[in-house]
């Protein structure tokens, strides 16, 4: 994985880039322009709104999308796995998928950005 990242860049380094590609710090790289240009979600990459009572994740459960980070992290592992691009409908690169799986990771082992409260109505 080191072919992926640039000269000097380490995988603390570029943790921060999808939330840069968000805005976060500062202008935009070119590199970081193209990725938002063919990924106009990559802001919902970040979170899956699972039910704090849930017990697990279960595709298509409330709070789930085919775009959420358990989704997005599953298409990392396969894209950095050289997996058919059937399994990477969002077209990342080797590099993205790098750079998101470093800054994904954390994320979902913070409670906001997996979980929210809903109100059962029925």
């Amino acid at each position: 994985m080191k072919n992926l990242l640039k000269l000097g860049e380490t995988l603390e380094s570029v943790s921060i880039w999808a939330d840069c590609a968000k805005g976060y710090c500062g202008p935009l790289t070119p590199e970081m322009k193209a990725f938002v240009a063919k990924t106009p979600r990559h802001h919902d990459y970040q979170s899956a709104d699972l039910t704090f009572q849930a017990a697990g994740y279960a595709n298509g459960a409330v709070g789930t999308r085919d775009h959420d980070v358990v989704q997005i992290l599953r298409q990392c592992v396969g894209v950095l796995q050289g997996q058919p691009s059937a399994a990477n409908p969002h077209g990342l690169s080797q590099r993205e998928a790098l750079l998101l799986m470093a800054h994904l990771v954390g994320d979902i082992h913070q409670p906001p950005h997996v979980g929210t409260a809903y109100v059962d109505l029925i």
